[in-house]
């Protein structure tokens, strides 16, 4: 699983983007979660669950969201692979 992320400043007019990977053997951890892993807070239509490696650390959160019927991932980016990152400075716009 890959992620572009994009992060905006912008009072410093700049755009940093990472590429961030899931190491697989973190991503084979969601085919361990088994249903008891799931629950559902409050009155949201949602399940969600926290993935941990073998020291207990949370790797990431799957998220069973049924008003729309998708999966989402999140995962900690301290656990991801940073292929790269790249910082873009807007040139200021004068009019």
């Amino acid at each position: 699983m890959i992620i572009l992320r994009a992060r905006q400043d912008a009072s410093a007019r700049v755009t940093s983007y990472e590429l961030l990977e899931l190491p697989k053997p973190e991503l084979l951890r969601l085919s361990e979660a088994l249903p008891d892993w799931f629950t559902k807070e409050g009155s949201k239509e949602s399940y969600g669950a926290d993935v941990v490696d073998d020291e207990g650390d949370k790797v990431c959160r799957v998220l069973l969201d049924s008003s729309v019927e998708k999966v989402r991932i999140w995962f900690r980016t301290a656990k991801a692979i940073n292929h790269g990152r790249w910082v873009v400075h807007r040139p200021e716009v004068i009019a």
